[in-house]
């Protein structure tokens, strides 16, 4: 469940890798991608052209969906629509969940021409947590269909959720729009990468975008979910938190460098965005590569 950079590719967020486990491997060919995770991991505000479906064993977690903040419950299961900013914090610990990671040629593979709106969140079906269970179950065993039987039991979970829990759908023409629009966001998701550091405003990003201010910042909420300065500062946090974890760069220096001209403000936001001030993100940082070489 890692971000995405300007390239497309997935680079790892503040993940504990002792505490989750990556299936299969990013250079697999095989289509999906499931993960499960444990305790207190937490991914940041990204996009990504897959359908992902989180199902909470345990919850305790804050999920960020599409404009909607969801608080998880043990058996919770959120639906991140393709193209639509997620991100993940965690209220407690002991959380535990799986993650499945959808790719949209899935979807056309059985020949259906429309695309199905779910819930973001569906609570209370024990039998999605079976379904999710045994497809986890099936691909760790390794037997010499595995991957045969997995694909199999995530095209049954997903007309299971389209039979049960629908609540409406696109034709090809209505999808093809809805995600142009979200594409037309890329070039502007791409200058925000390369220049987040500079003091950019939403009167920037409008000329950017051949739009007016109003209408620009109307039509980002609208198609990422949250507003410019949001998302913007959700991306100065993640290269932020690479300068703490990979520098010695004071945490003044870590928010002049990442765009914050205001060191309270950067740590008002990291936390939001991390749940963690930026100093004890970097102590937490430490005391691991600490324990790591103490048990050496």
């Amino acid at each position: 469940m890692c971000p995405l950079d300007a390239n497309g590719k997935y680079v790892p967020s503040n993940i504990d890798e002792n505490k989750h486990q990556f299936v299969p491997s990013e250079d697999d060919r095989f289509p999906l991608r499931l993960r499960q995770y444990w305790d207190s991991a937490r991914f940041m505000m990204h996009w990504h052209g897959h359908t992902e479906l989180l199902y909470f064993i345990k919850g305790g977690a804050s999920i960020y969906c599409g404009g909607e903040e969801i608080m998880t419950e043990d058996g919770d299961l959120i639906v991140c629509a393709a193209n639509e900013l997620h991100r993940g914090d965690f209220r407690e610990t002991g959380v535990h969940y799986f993650c499945i990671q959808i790719p949209p040629e899935c979807y056309t593979w059985p020949g259906t021409q429309r695309q199905y709106i779910l819930p973001k969140c569906i609570r209370g079906d024990a039998e999605i947590g079976a379904m999710c269970k045994g497809i986890f179950s099936v691909y760790w065993n390794r037997s010499d269909g595995y991957k045969w039987e997995t694909m199999g039991k995530v095209f049954s979970l997903i007309g299971y959720l389209i039979d049960r829990y629908s609540i409406g759908s696109m034709d090809e023409k209505e999808f093809l729009t809805h995600n142009k629009k979200l594409e037309n966001f890329n070039h502007l998701i791409d200058y925000i990468e390369k220049n987040y550091a500079d003091p950019l405003t939403t009167r920037d990003m409008a000329v950017q975008a051949h739009m007016s201010e109003y209408y620009f910042c109307h039509l980002f909420k609208q198609s990422m979910g949250v507003s410019f300065i949001s998302y913007l500062n959700a991306v100065r946090v993640r290269k932020a938190s690479d300068l703490l974890a990979n520098s010695r760069l004071s945490i003044t220096e870590v928010a002049e460098k990442t765009g914050f001209s205001d060191v309270n403000y950067f740590s008002r936001v990291f936390k939001q965005n991390i749940g963690i001030s930026p100093r004890y993100y970097r102590e937490q940082l430490s005391d691991g590569v600490a324990s790591s070489q103490g048990q050496k």
